[in-house]
């Protein structure tokens, strides 16, 4: 997983795949190596509404979130 500081428009994003957004689309680190996923939405207040649930307070519960996390080891080391 990497460790590094993201511009984004909300500081309260929690979630480690977390890698960037535009005014209706997030990114996310890829569930392997090399690969991102972006997921579009018809509007910012769409992009708004999922961020604050999936991205900020219960991001372990993401589906995005669950497929990353299963190709890192307890040491975070890619598997």
């Amino acid at each position: 997983m990497a460790k590094k500081r993201i511009k984004k428009d909300s500081e309260e994003v929690r979630c480690p795949f977390f890698r960037g957004e535009t005014m209706a689309e997030i990114r996310c680190e890829g569930f392997f190596r090399g690969c991102s996923i972006h997921v579009a939405f018809a509007d910012k207040s769409e992009k708004r509404s999922f961020m604050k649930n999936a991205c900020e307070y219960l991001y372990t519960a993401c589906p995005i979130y669950k497929l990353c996390d299963r190709k890192y080891d307890d040491f975070g080391k890619t598997k």
